[in-house]
């Protein structure tokens, strides 16, 4: 696994070089979940962000009646966790591994590093939550329309 390569896939580090980049990578920690396992619930507290670098997340809330459902399945060279880490607040969602995975984790304090000397990853946060945003409206007006 190249995880390098990886992370210049993503929106976020696009404007990244690699020298700084291997910086990153070697401030980060790998995770290995199994099936079912999860990696943190809905309210806990946070200070990363997560890049799946092998198989499959799956972010999930909990409705009015308690249970869970789905809200996204986050694939490899995805990430998740940057909400929370950036404004402060607790988790939004439970994250379970939907098999064997395996990911990358950066911490807070690295990364605003990282943005302090490199500003076009926030630009490429800024570009990733609006995508996210864009997508969760759409799928609310879908279902407003399936409802009519």
């Amino acid at each position: 696994m190249n995880v390098i390569s990886l992370m210049t896939k993503s929106e976020l580090f696009a404007g990244v070089d690699s020298t700084t980049l291997e910086r990153l990578r070697e401030s980060a920690t790998e995770h290995r979940l199994r099936r079912g396992d999860k990696l943190f619930e809905e309210n806990d507290v946070a200070n990363d962000l997560y890049i799946v670098t092998s198989s499959r997340i799956a972010i999930a809330n909990k409705s009015i009646d308690g249970r869970e459902s789905v809200l996204a399945l986050m694939e490899r060279g995805d990430l998740f966790g940057e909400m929370s880490l950036f404004d402060g607040e607790t988790r939004f969602a439970t994250v379970t591994a939907a098999r064997r995975t395996r990911l990358l984790r950066l911490d807070r304090h690295d990364l605003f590093e990282l943005i302090d000397e490199q500003p076009a990853i926030a630009i490429g946060i800024c570009q990733t939550l609006s995508r996210r945003m864009r997508d969760s409206l759409k799928r609310v007006e879908e279902g407003r329309t399936e409802r009519k």
